[in-house]
């Protein structure tokens, strides 16, 4: 194979990828313009997909966060090691080398009433990120004598970037799904289709429409590039 072909054959893998990362976005879009906002309590009449939003309060279980070892109901953690200088020259700045994610069954309270949410392929959207750099030598002993973490940090002497999203009780969340009474008069979740938001749907579209526009804008100049070749 020479290298038109070669350099072709991977503009279309890129096509294809882009395409269908474009396609997730327009289906997430789908969902949150067409689901109805209503009530834990009116949520449970209605047989279509519906938007709750309330206060999330902790159900049994309690979560630790892998970096600051604070108490969740769900966590993702991504931890960054610096790369080398050539890489960094290509605008190749950090390799991930851990990451993770882990959540547990909560309730959320509105002023209708309470409802159960069973996490089990819940799809979890966080906007609280923290952030921070450090040298290998600075990294808080907080994070050096977490446990949950695999890493042995006190091996690592290069710059690290750490990476947590959150959810913590007390947080006002927003939930898209199929709601349902059970016997204890608790609204309990259908699991199949559970989006799990902490900040308005409203700005989640805005947001959504500019990674699709992106996608879809590098699909075509993907696209006229083949034509070029």
């Amino acid at each position: 194979m020479n290298f038109v072909n070669l350099f072709t054959s991977l503009i279309i893998i890129l096509i294809l990828i882009f395409t269908y990362l474009s396609i997730q976005k327009i289906k997430k879009i789908y969902i949150i313009k067409t689901a109805d906002v209503a009530s834990i309590k009116e949520s449970t009449s209605i047989n279509n997909l519906v938007i709750i939003s309330g206060t999330v309060r902790q159900y049994e279980n309690i979560l630790h966060s892998p970096i600051y070892n604070k108490e969740c109901l769900s966590y993702k953690y991504m931890i960054y090691r610096n790369t080398t200088l050539y890489l960094q020259k290509i605008g190749i700045k950090w390799k991930l080398i851990e990451k993770g994610f882990k959540s547990c069954d909560f309730i959320v309270e509105d002023k209708s009433g309470t409802a159960y949410i069973n996490v089990h392929n819940a799809k979890f959207s966080l906007n609280n990120k923290i952030e921070e750099i450090f040298d290998g030598i600075d990294i808080p002993q907080i994070i050096k004598e977490n446990s949950n973490l695999s890493l042995n940090l006190d091996n690592i002497k290069q710059k690290l970037k750490f990476k947590e999203n959150i959810l913590k009780s007390g947080e006002n969340i927003y939930l898209i799904g199929k709601f349902k009474s059970n016997d204890n008069e608790t609204t309990s979740i259908n699991t199949k289709s559970v989006y799990v938001f902490n900040e308005n749907p409203k700005n989640i579209i805005t947001k959504l429409y500019f990674v699709f526009l992106l996608y879809s804008n590098i699909v075509l100049i993907l696209i006229l590039l083949i034509f070029l070749i």
